[in-house]
């Protein structure tokens, strides 16, 4: 009788054991937010396993928040490039975590509602975005990828075509904000379409856009603090003509050209000869316009990616003020 007892009492405790090793897993509507940690419901300690079926804003809450931290700035190159980025990751995904002391902390993937269809692989760390984050398309390529660190982006964000797959934008993040170069790529033959500097966070420099067969320039214009400064263009992408002409001065857009008006700007007619042909007096826009006649013609002797540095700039400034204008 007692060997009997003792069998039921050490299966009992076997079975508690393995019971008690296994991972525990919470249905996400059977738990609730106290403090920003998550409970079971009417638990009295935070949640320690896995959480199912966890709404993505409850866990990536700066999706839509306009922030440097989580997600926002990745998902913004990402509207900006593919026109899908906010909306991606805003149509009710519902994720799948790893808890710790209720916080995410650990693997999690995300599906669309009501499908087994995984579009998230993020990782975690007490609460916030570590590590590597890779968003899907529909045939299981990456739509785009980038590192965290400590809820930040932090390494290079590289956007890829849904339909070739092929990269069609990167840029590098430091501590939530992009720096350096960005580029941006045609989907179909890769080659460079667009490209800009980034200098903590804002424009900085030229930013010029290609056609898509990557020779014909369809904007240029020189940024400050992630503004225009000076003259801003546009051209043709199938003739190359300028379409629009503009200037800024300090952050504001000053004058604003198109048609014949913009062409003459463009070939270094200076504004008060265009908008006032009886007057000759040189003011700030005038020289802006002499400055990009003298952009011209120097990309016209060494190519249309020549880069114009600021002293350049500057040396064509002071020429200008002087009276002087290319040939």
């Amino acid at each position: 009788m007692k060997s009997a007892v003792c069998a039921w009492l050490c299966c009992g405790a076997l079975l508690a054991a393995i019971s008690g090793c296994a991972p525990r897993v919470l249905e996400y509507r059977n738990a609730e937010i106290v403090n920003g940690k998550l409970y079971a419901s009417g638990a009295n300690e935070p949640f320690n396993g896995k959480v199912t079926n966890v709404p993505e804003d409850k866990i990536m809450p700066s999706i839509i928040l306009p922030s440097k931290d989580g997600l926002y700035p990745v998902l913004q190159a990402a509207e900006n490039v593919l026109k899908i980025g906010a909306a991606y990751l805003g149509l009710g995904l519902m994720c799948d975590i790893t808890v710790h002391d209720g916080l995410p902390d650990g693997e999690a993937s995300c599906q669309r509602s009501g499908t087994s269809k995984t579009v998230v692989k993020a990782h975690f760390s007490g609460g916030v975005l570590e590590g590597d984050f890779v968003a899907l398309d529909d045939s299981d390529n990456p739509m785009f990828t980038v590192s965290f660190n400590r809820g930040q982006a932090d390494g290079k964000l590289e956007i890829f075509s849904p339909h070739t797959h092929k990269l069609r934008y990167h840029v590098n993040f430091e501590h939530g904000t992009p720096v350096g170069s960005e580029e941006a790529f045609n989907e179909n033959s890769g080659v460079l379409v667009g490209r800009a500097e980034y200098e903590n966070g804002k424009l900085q420099g030229e930013v010029v856009r290609y056609a898509d067969d990557g020779k014909r320039v369809i904007y240029r214009a020189h940024y400050v603090e992630g503004t225009p400064e000076g003259v801003e263009e546009s051209f043709d992408p199938n003739t190359g003509q300028v379409t629009s002409y503009a200037i800024w001065e300090h952050g504001v857009q000053t004058t604003t050209l198109s048609g014949d008006e913009a062409i003459q700007a463009h070939n270094g007619k200076s504004l008060s000869e265009i908008t006032h042909p009886s007057t000759s007096t040189i003011s700030s826009a005038d020289v802006d316009a002499c400055q990009q006649a003298w952009m011209t013609a120097f990309r016209k002797e060494q190519g249309d990616t020549a880069i114009v540095t600021q002293d350049q700039m500057t040396e064509w400034e002071e020429q200008c003020r002087q009276g002087k204008r290319p040939a």
